[in-house]
């Protein structure tokens, strides 16, 4: 059906999934009721494009769906979903939005009117209320979108492939994705007469496999705007001891002073040119830090002709109490050979140890055997916070 010949513009409509619109609402914006109407344009037209709903909703634990709009609409979606089925929940989004006047947004009143009037059996705290059953779910949308990496809400996915915001104009998006339809189709039509994609292939497992799919998009690899340390210059001093003259150096001046400084954890106790560098920043004392930091030392173990280097950026003034973990990462990387300093800062960034230190652990009995202790201990103890 696929390779069959057809009128220049015909959509063929075959029911395999080939097509398919994500899209990235947040209930309560103006531009989710145009978006919605429109997929149910689609829908009604049976247009062969499968349409997906990702409501990005507050995420509070304990939250009423009475005084929340956006909570509200989710489970009254769930509520619809499950005692009756998922297209009536799609066509009462839509009766739902043709309430909302232009200009305005969704409340909680409407939605809790919409409940009582389309559905008068129900309880409405049992839909609504803080303990909803109907709010399973809830924190996904969100924190995918999180994740993801895309852009501002709303936003849409043609076959995984984000649309640009100035593509998610309702008025204009009906034609776009006609148009990514039809230059989609020689793709797949390709792929069938190569023998690639057959009649028991699963379309979407066949979309995920090219080489252009990615888990999520990061601005920081995908963006074409780029920031760079300038590596140029060289420390006016080798011994640099003066953390308020560091404070008063421009930034390739900082730079050439932390590059001569750093000290790398590397997979070998030998020396050697290491292909990739990287600097790891972050404050050692929160959980976030020490998970980029162990994520970091994970790789390392993993790949060859890699080097890590540590700066610590405390969110509060330097202090004895507030710089333990970093002090003793410093430590072992100024008295340890490369592996036992790497294997002992692994086991310390572990939220266990961490426990273990507040409980009142001293970190001598976190060392690990066959390392240099009194070397350890001696530094550790005398590294001064900052």
């Amino acid at each position: 059906e696929l390779l069959r010949a057809t009128f220049r513009g015909v959509i063929r409509q075959i029911r395999r999934n080939f097509f398919n619109l994500v899209l990235f609402l947040d209930p309560l914006q103006e531009e989710s009721v145009e978006l919605v109407k429109l997929a149910e344009l689609f829908y009604k037209h049976k247009i062969p494009l499968r349409i997906g709903f990702v409501f990005v909703v507050n995420t509070k634990e304990e939250i009423d769906g009475f005084s929340d709009a956006g909570v509200g609409f989710y489970r009254l979606l769930n509520y619809i979903a499950d005692e009756y089925d998922l297209s009536q929940a799609v066509m009462s989004i839509v009766s739902l939005y043709s309430q909302v006047e232009e200009g305005e947004m969704l409340s909680a009143e409407m939605i809790s009117a919409y409940l009582k009037r389309k559905y008068p059996k129900v309880n409405p705290e049992k839909v609504l209320g803080v303990n909803s059953e109907y709010d399973y779910g809830r924190k996904d949308g969100a924190l995918f979108y999180r994740k993801s990496g895309l852009g501002a809400l709303p936003l849409g996915l043609f076959n995984g492939v984000p649309l640009n915001p100035d593509e998610m104009d309702p008025e204009d998006l009906e034609t776009i994705i006609l148009q990514r339809i039809m230059d989609t189709t020689p793709a797949f039509q390709r792929a069938a007469f190569m023998g690639q994609l057959t009649d028991s292939s699963d379309v979407v497992d066949y979309l995920m496999e090219q080489a252009n799919v990615v888990p999520r998009m990061n601005p920081l690899i995908l963006g074409t705007d780029r920031k760079y340390l300038d590596f140029t210059r060289t420390p006016a001093l080798d011994d640099w001891e003066d953390t308020n003259m560091f404070s008063f150096l421009d930034s390739r001046d900082k730079t050439a002073v932390v590059a001569k400084r750093m000290k790398y954890f590397t997979n070998s106790d030998e020396d050697g040119v290491a292909a990739v560098t990287v600097w790891i920043v972050g404050d050692l004392e929160k959980i976030s830090g020490r998970k980029l930091l162990l994520n970091a030392l994970k790789h390392l173990k993993s790949s060859r002709g890699v080097r890590v280097g540590v700066i610590d950026n405390p969110g509060e003034k330097p202090s004895e109490d507030n710089t333990v973990v970093y002090r003793a990462v410093w430590a072992s990387l100024l008295t340890q050979k490369n592996k036992a300093a790497a294997a002992f800062v692994q086991k310390l960034l572990k939220e266990e140890s961490i426990q273990l230190l507040l409980q009142g652990t001293k970190m001598k009995d976190l060392l690990l055997q066959g390392m240099d202790v009194d070397a350890f201990e001696k530094k550790f103890n005398t590294l001064e916070a900052d």
